[in-house]
């Protein structure tokens, strides 16, 4: 069966066609994930996260020629949100509270960060 045709019957709801798509789309999702992200664990945690997401929306493609374009900018979006998530850990990393910081002040600033989703 051509890839069009498995396209069809994936977006019309077929998880077995969709699972034969991505099959076909494996090795090339975790080699851009790994390229990206730099991490073998974060490459596969990515590529997993983006066949979870594409089967909740497989409905959403619009033209069956762009499934692999759309297949691929899912994952790119995943390891945007991976990376710049790890950015704002390892900034959390490198702030240091003094010990001439009463703990008032200290649960005050713990308080602000977490407020922003830092920690």
């Amino acid at each position: 069966m051509d890839e069009q045709s498995l396209i069809r019957r994936a977006m019309a709801g077929d998880e077995r066609a969709f699972l034969q798509l991505l099959s076909q789309y494996e090795e090339t999702m975790y080699r851009m994930a790994f390229a990206y992200l730099k991490n073998e664990h974060d490459a596969v945690e990515a590529v997993q996260e983006a066949t979870y997401r594409s089967l909740k929306k497989i409905h959403t493609v619009k033209e069956s020629a762009y499934f692999g374009t759309w297949l691929v900018r899912i994952l790119l979006n995943i390891c945007h949100d991976m990376r710049e998530k790890r950015m704002c850990l390892d900034l959390q990393e490198d702030i240091e509270i003094g010990d001439t910081v009463s703990n008032h002040e200290r649960f005050e600033m713990t308080d602000i960060i977490n407020s922003y989703g830092l920690l």
